[in-house]
């Protein structure tokens, strides 16, 4: 029997995640939130459990997922990522270093290497980091931390660096989007011809399942996506699949969009949805034999 613990289980991830697990045979899963509103049997509340009383919890399970993070919202605040993706992540490490769990897998996002590439010049998994805004650093902030706690241990670290998660109740812009085509909001994209990539929750399960205990994952870093280079145009497309209507689409000028990245607080949201993010998962394919099943 395999033993899991996952953080973050409440949320969109951890959902889907766990009932992906729940289907396998001989997995023992435990949740680890905030909250157990739906009343799990086997669940560990991150703010009334201490450190001490969870990794006696975990002592020599095979794997934790550390999904719990602050995302990328326009709320957030410094203040939230260092408490949420920086100190979380040094914590729950430190756990499962101390209950020699076998293997942490860590959700990370691709915003640790950029917000945009240039055409044709997609991410890769050796690329250095930069990130551009808070979200990106203390998301690469957790990564060095986890390294450093786990570094030379019991405990292999895999490190997954994933875009945009689009899928039922979705997150983040992919949810902005979804809001403006139910009311009948114009969306501006008819005329952009970017490429993005981003992965399914299905092919993001598809992958952490895969890599539980896989040889091959130990101590990596890995870029994943659908492996599909999708135009915004095409990206408001599959979220129709998720709308109560359908999007309409106008096209605008190219120049409007160079001119609002000119005002700081609007570029982030402009290149966000405007520019190319590609990424290059061949060798996470390669090295791993797998493939997006969608």
């Amino acid at each position: 029997m395999l033993n899991i613990a996952i953080s973050g289980a409440n949320g969109f991830v951890g959902q889907k995640l766990s009932s992906t697990l729940l289907t396998k045979a001989n997995i023992n899963l435990i949740k680890i939130g905030r909250n157990n509103k739906e009343g799990y049997k086997n669940f560990i509340n991150i703010e009334t459990t201490s450190p001490e009383d969870m990794g006696k919890q975990l002592v020599d399970f095979d794997c934790f997922i550390h999904l719990a993070a602050r995302a990328h919202t326009k709320n957030a605040t410094r203040e939230d990522f260092q408490r949420d993706n920086i100190n979380l992540s040094k914590d729950l490490a430190c756990i499962a270093y101390k209950a020699k769990i076998k293997q942490f897998i860590y959700l990370s996002s691709i915003k640790v290497l950029g917000n945009t590439t240039p055409p044709g010049k997609p991410f890769k998994a050796q690329d250095i980091p930069t990130p551009c805004d808070s979200y990106g650093k203390s998301k690469l902030e957790g990564e060095i931390l986890i390294k450093e706690i786990l570094h030379d241990t019991d405990t292999s670290l895999t490190i997954i660096r994933s875009p945009l998660i689009w899928g039922d109740k979705c997150k983040g812009n992919l949810n902005a989007l979804i809001k403006l085509i139910n009311k009948g909001v114009p969306i501006p994209v008819g005329a952009i011809n970017n490429c993005r990539d981003i992965i399914s929750i299905n092919n993001l399960c598809s992958f952490i399942c895969h890599i539980i205990l896989h040889p091959e994952a130990k101590n990596r870093i890995f870029l994943v996506s659908d492996g599909i280079k999708r135009s915004t145009k095409e990206i408001v497309g599959l979220l129709e699949i998720f709308s109560e209507k359908t999007a309409i689409l106008i096209s605008v000028p190219n120049i409007i969009f160079v001119i609002l990245k000119l005002i700081p607080f609007v570029k982030p949201q402009i290149e966000s949805v405007f520019d190319n993010l590609e990424i290059d998962i061949s060798e996470t394919k390669n090295l791993l034999n797998w493939i997006p099943i969608e």
